[in-house]
């Protein structure tokens, strides 16, 4: 199911008044006055359950100077429910020719947007944030660029977006290496997960008229351990594939079969020919 994630990287001038000092200032995407090494991003979940993950990201080999992209760390799973914050705990980072030293978190030396997260999106049976960061600002004369942060991310309460309206369900080992390649803390998340062969997670939407073919196809799913669900637009109710109400009927069954079966529906397989013969529409 792809994500749609768009985090958008603007010049950014910021000033912040102070009492008894000029207002730093800030400026991100400039023109390079350094020499900028991309460095190595390592991050790490240190601590994580069902309300809060704390992640530590340490940036290896990194030169101070505007930092010429946002880089995504990845994908970090929330609750169900309930708005989400993102802050920083802790910030290290360096000067040209000066080592690392730590700075306070939401002080004027310390970027507001260091961090950024995305809107929460449902990815089957999770919901889930994008974090991206963009390590590298000038403050004044001077060009800073973290080595190392503690990010921590959230669920505050209230009423959040895309928010779940079902408890987890079981997955397949499928989509179980899906989340493990790409949800730092997918273990604190984890849903139940199946052995292959159990439950009719491939629905198969036929014609009548394909019923010599189809038969061999469901002969072969099943021989490779999937339970496959084959119904046909007749069995629907249906005959006519481009009818508004037979493509409902087909979206109908198909969202049951994701929604109310014990075990969702991983694949869909709508067949047909070019022609008239396959359900189509939004």
């Amino acid at each position: 199911m792809p994500l749609d994630r768009r985090m958008i990287s603007t010049p950014i001038v910021l000033a912040l008044t102070a009492t008894l000092h000029a207002a730093p200032h800030y400026e991100l995407d400039s023109t390079p006055e350094t020499p900028f090494a991309t460095p190595r991003i390592q991050a790490h979940v240190i601590f994580s359950d069902q309300s809060l993950t704390l992640i530590e990201i340490v940036l290896s080999d990194a030169m101070p100077g505007p930092w010429p992209d946002e880089r995504g760390i990845g994908l970090v799973a929330v609750g169900a429910r309930g708005r989400v914050e993102v802050s920083v705990d802790v910030v290290e980072a360096s000067r040209a020719g000066r080592p690392a030293q730590v700075l306070t978190a939401g002080s004027s030396h310390v970027p507001y947007d260091l961090v950024h997260v995305s809107d929460p999106a449902v990815w089957r049976e999770l919901r889930v944030v994008r974090v991206g960061i963009r390590p590298a600002w000038r403050l004044g004369p001077d060009e800073w660029v973290a080595t190392r942060m503690v990010v921590r991310v959230a669920n505050a309460g209230g009423q959040g977006e895309a928010e779940l309206d079902h408890p987890a369900r079981p997955i397949s080992p499928h989509w179980d290496r899906l989340y493990r390649a790409h949800v730092l803390n997918y273990e604190a998340f984890q849903p139940p997960r199946l052995a292959v062969g159990t439950g009719p997670r491939y629905v198969v939407v036929s014609r009548s008229r394909f019923a010599a073919e189809t038969p061999q196809f469901v002969e072969w799913k099943t021989r490779q351990g999937y339970g496959v669900d084959l119904v046909t637009l007749e069995d629907l109710g249906y005959t006519n594939p481009l009818d508004r109400d037979a493509i409902n009927a087909t979206k109908r069954h198909i969202m049951e079969a994701y929604t109310s079966w014990d075990e969702p529906v991983e694949f869909v397989l709508l067949t047909g020919d070019m022609y008239d013969a396959i359900p189509e529409g939004s």
